[in-house]
């Protein structure tokens, strides 16, 4: 999107400016440093190459999907009670 990225997640300190928890006054000083600093062109491939992770696209995700549809479709369906 083109926007830089000011979170508060563990999960994506990998892209983006990070902040701990709610702590406001770190935040802020991230928002200042990403008015500043932020690179769209180079958060853009920084935030691809992250979220290719998630990707339907990348093997290694889709390879999941097959094995827990595979194993939901083995289980017997059950019609009496």
């Amino acid at each position: 999107m083109g926007l830089p990225l000011v979170h508060n997640s563990t999960y994506y300190l990998d892209v983006g400016f990070y902040y701990p928890e709610f702590d406001v006054r770190v935040g802020k000083k991230q928002l200042i440093k990403a008015l500043k600093q932020y690179q769209p062109e180079h958060s853009r491939i920084q935030n691809d190459k992250f979220l290719y992770r998630f990707s339907i696209n990348n093997p290694i995700v889709r390879n999941r999907y097959q094995v827990l549809l595979d194993r939901v479709m083995s289980i017997p369906i059950i019609t009496s009670v």
